[in-house]
């Protein structure tokens, strides 16, 4: 197991390295208390992430052996993480178009209001 982490880091970028060790001191440094209530949510995360795997496996029909078995959960996550992935690129994506277009209305809106006073806020 720990052999297959060091390799899908060194498959990570430079920068998803550091992000990394940047979580992993960051829930290090953690109060005890903290931690384990993160550590509780990952683990019903995991128990979730196991049932629709099962469901996936049973709705399909296949009848696996327990090599192959592990080897569909292992391919599961993989695509499973790699979906999230591009669905988390599309909406950061997404994101940033909106925040665009609404930077741009709000500039108009707040250039045309610099230039009139609002409404109830005449010269005294």
């Amino acid at each position: 197991m720990r052999d297959r982490a060091m390799r899908d880091l060194q498959k990570l970028s430079p920068e998803q390295r550091a992000d990394i060790w940047k979580t992993v001191w960051a829930v290090l440094n953690l109060p005890a208390e903290k931690r384990q209530m993160l550590f509780g949510m990952d683990e019903e995360r995991r128990k979730l992430a196991r049932e629709e795997i099962d469901r996936a496996m049973s709705d399909s029909g296949l009848q696996l052996d327990e090599e192959r078995r592990k080897h569909f959960f292992r391919r599961y996550f993989e695509e499973r993480r790699t979906i999230e992935e591009k669905l988390r690129k599309d909406s950061d994506e997404k994101r940033r178009q909106f925040l665009g277009e609404m930077r741009v209305r709000l500039k108009q809106e707040f250039e045309t209001v610099a230039v009139k006073p609002a409404p109830g806020e005449g010269a005294k």
